[in-house]
């Protein structure tokens, strides 16, 4: 049986406050323009890629933020999650989210949620850092705003990227949202709904198989020619 490799956001919901409202979106999309693969992925969607994974593999991904019932909110704080057997963290980097459109009085700047440390990393109380489990915690969102900011979006919050370090023969990586021991969301109520991506790995004699396929039908095209 191949081994299943879970990169990733672990899908969850959050109940914010206790206050009902329209939830912020927290998704983990993979980035085509950023990754670098020695098999080309089939996409089927952002979310969505079907790749025979390669040691050395680099897969980018982005978690984007949506606010689409323009809530204010003071901080998220949210961790990517992968499988430090299977992928190594290259780094990243931060963007403001949720920036309002406009705002009044004189030489006003419009509300944004900033990043209130440098860089994504590693968070000291994962499992593997503690020496319990194989899984790192990526602190990936980490945007705060005491007064809160209103924008929409959807906002790229972070691009990051991991090297696959894997040997082959893991089914898919899957992607999903989580929060982990230290995150938190502060806001004017709902709940944030977490989605997540999945790279599905085809089975290792697929391509092989396909090939004989097609090379089958030429043969039996020349046959009867």
């Amino acid at each position: 049986m191949r081994e299943n490799v879970i990169i990733g956001l672990i899908a969850s919901s959050l109940l914010v406050f206790s206050t009902t409202a329209n939830a912020l979106n927290i998704d983990a999309v993979l980035s085509l323009a950023n990754s670098t693969t020695a098999n080309a992925p089939t996409v089927n969607s952002d979310q969505d890629w079907t790749l025979d994974l390669t040691p050395g593999d680099v897969i980018a991904l982005s978690v984007t933020v949506t606010n689409a019932a323009a809530d204010s909110i003071q901080a998220i704080f949210a961790s990517l999650v992968t499988d430090s057997t299977q992928m190594s963290f290259l780094g990243g980097a931060f963007t403001d989210i949720l920036t309002e459109a406009t705002c009044v009085g004189f030489l006003c700047s419009p509300a944004t949620l900033a990043a209130g440390i440098p860089s994504p990393v590693s968070k000291p109380n994962d499992p593997e850092s503690l020496g319990t489990g194989d899984a790192e915690w990526i602190q990936a969102v980490a945007h705060v705003n005491v007064t809160g900011a209103a924008g929409v979006g959807p906002d790229s919050a972070v691009l990051l990227a991991y090297s696959y370090t894997g040997v082959g023969g893991s089914d898919f990586v899957s992607i999903a949202a989580a929060i982990t021991a230290g995150d938190a969301i502060a806001g004017a109520g709902g709940t944030a709904t977490f989605s997540g991506s999945v790279i599905n790995v085809p089975e290792p004699g697929t391509a092989l198989l396909m090939g004989l396929g097609l090379f089958g039908l030429g043969a039996a095209g020349r046959r009867k020619s």
